[in-house]
């Protein structure tokens, strides 16, 4: 019997370097690929995933510097610092509770279809009390959950229940002008509502729900034009408090949804609540971040969190928000002598 000997400590320390380079290096390349997103719809998948990335990231530097491979450390150092940077406003969130009571609560949900618990979702609704619920995916037999809630959601706009990406709206708030625009695709549309206070000092909003298509191949093409309609909406909408909601199929981290920002003249009000996914667990290392509300300059966020889980993969989105009274110029009063 040939008994063969172990390798040398100095060559197997040599071997570990070498693979420990090898994967920072292969890290490296899927760092830069997810940058290049708006080259392909692949590298913006990539893109999704920059918390994972971090935590990746952070996992091979520590394995790489008791490892005494210090180019690899460098090249996992170099990659986390690139992943912080995009998260660091969530990350970096320390929102303390507003005193000021909200003007306006929206609740957006993907209640994800026959899964959805609709005894839960009654319960979230009958403690939450928002003004506003705007939900997709919800089930074929929807409409009767909506009777239920009529007393205290008189105004509503449900077209198809049971439709993957349709979009229901549930209002306390008086609704003075509706439109769902089908335009990018029969079964993908984008509704928008002008809501009105009861209390007339409060105002009206306009409200844009869009469950936005899938991110892959021809899809991409499909949910950005979703969210060309929805930027076109806010646009029209100028000085007005504008809110979009939805499950839109895309992260913070993307740079379509830097773009829908920069266009639209939005800001994501999930800031305000730090790094916290909505798909499919709450949990950052796992889930996703897909789910929003997105505001225009009028709209104040004054709170953001997360709901329960009302047997959804999707966990649903509150939101506190204040809108900002318009400017009003003085008037100069010419006096008589």
């Amino acid at each position: 019997m040939v008994v063969q000997a172990s390798a040398p400590p100095a060559e197997r320390s040599k071997l570990r370097a070498r693979l420990a380079v090898l994967t920072s290096s292969l890290l490296a390349a899927g760092t830069l690929a997810s940058f290049l997103g708006a080259l392909w719809w692949g590298f913006e998948i990539l893109a999704h995933f920059r918390p994972q990335w971090a935590a990746l990231s952070l996992l091979l530097l520590v394995i790489a510097v008791p490892l005494r491979a210090y180019t690899a450390a460098a090249l996992c150092l170099a990659c986390l610092l690139a992943h912080l940077v995009p998260l660091a406003p969530y990350l970096l969130s320390r929102h303390a509770p507003s005193a000021t009571a909200p003007t306006l609560r929206v609740l957006t949900a993907n209640l994800h279809g026959r899964n959805a618990d609709t005894a839960k979702f009654a319960a979230l609704i009958a403690r939450e009390q928002p003004d506003v619920v705007v939900l997709t995916e919800v089930p074929a037999n929807f409409a009767s959950v909506a009777a239920s809630l009529t007393p205290s959601y008189p105004h509503t706009i449900m077209e198809r229940p049971g439709a993957a990406f349709e979009m229901i709206l549930l209002s306390r708030w008086t609704i003075k002008q509706r439109q769902v625009n089908r335009s990018a695709g029969q079964s993908l549309p984008v509704l928008s509502a002008e809501v009105c206070s009861p209390v007339a000092s409060a105002g009206c909003a306009t409200v844009i729900g869009l469950h936005g298509a899938r991110p892959f191949g021809r899809g991409v093409h499909l949910r950005n034009a979703q969210l060309a309609l929805a930027v076109r909406v806010a646009a029209a909408k100028g000085d007005e408090p504008v809110i979009l909601v939805g499950d839109l199929n895309l992260t913070p981290w993307a740079p379509t949804f830097a773009a829908l920002l920069e266009a639209g003249n939005l800001r994501d009000a999930s800031i305000v609540r730090g790094l916290t996914a909505t798909w499919p667990t709450r949990h950052a290392a796992v889930g996703l971040l897909i789910d929003h509300v997105l505001v225009n300059p009028k709209v104040t966020v004054l709170g953001s969190r997360i709901g329960p889980d009302i047997g959804s993969d999707h966990l649903p989105v509150l939101a506190d928000l204040a809108f900002q009274a318009p400017f009003v110029p003085p008037v100069e009063v010419t006096r008589a002598w």
